[in-house]
């Protein structure tokens, strides 16, 4: 789970009853976006045949064990510890879509049965790996 904290904070002169002085207001000057890298066909391959086991046969040892080849340590330990693997998808309905990616990770949707999964993946000494999915983070 993400959470996301927004904190404020008091300008000078907040608490007192006289206004501040006025300050004037300078645009900050225009940042170009970060390149975009393209999602590689590794990372591609590596989502479809996560989703693939991931809507596998239920038996719990035999779901995780297709997994693992496919899925970093900490997230398959917190598959192996959380997930209800008779709650997964029970099938793939696509190609997955590539979302985002920089250098050494990418985000991709992996269509299913029960809406897209965004999977999150990362490049592990130059094998793909799944760190992470979020069935409601899909767009």
């Amino acid at each position: 789970m993400l959470a996301v904290v927004v904190a404020g904070s008091w300008s000078a002169g907040a608490l007192s009853p006289e206004p501040a002085p006025a300050v004037p207001v300078v645009p900050a000057p225009a940042r170009p976006d970060p390149p975009v890298v393209p999602v590689p066909s590794a990372a591609l391959t590596t989502a479809e045949g996560w989703a693939r086991a991931v809507v596998g046969p239920r038996d719990r040892d035999w779901w995780l064990a297709g997994l693992r080849p496919l899925t970093t340590a900490e997230f398959l330990s917190l598959l192996a510890t959380e997930a209800d693997e008779r709650a997964a998808p029970r099938g793939v309905t696509g190609p997955a879509v590539p979302v985002s990616g920089a250098n050494g990770s990418a985000d991709v949707d992996a269509p299913t049965d029960r809406g897209a999964v965004r999977v999150q993946l990362a490049d592990v000494g130059g094998t793909w790996l799944v760190a992470g999915a979020d069935p409601a983070g899909a767009s």
